[in-house]
């Protein structure tokens, strides 16, 4: 095959928070979730990196917007 890769810089990146988007709908409703979540990221840290691809200038999340929620609302910048 010979050609160049499609999937350069496909690996783990950190990446700023505020250039990723998610759709909140997605995002299940129950606070104690959310609260759970959080206090877990608190004690173990983040336990599965968020999935998320190019677009544009920016990405948006394929897996992980209650992690990203969470994260957002712990104040993590990146």
């Amino acid at each position: 095959m010979g050609g160049r890769s499609t999937f350069q810089n496909a690996g783990p990146q950190m990446i700023p928070i505020g250039r990723v988007k998610f759709d909140k709908s997605h995002i299940r409703k129950s606070d104690f979730s959310l609260r759970s979540l959080k206090s877990t990221i608190e004690d173990a840290g983040l336990l599965q990196p968020i999935l998320a691809r190019r677009t544009g200038d920016g990405f948006t999340v394929v897996d992980g917007a209650r992690r990203l929620a969470a994260l957002i609302e712990l104040g993590v910048t990146e």
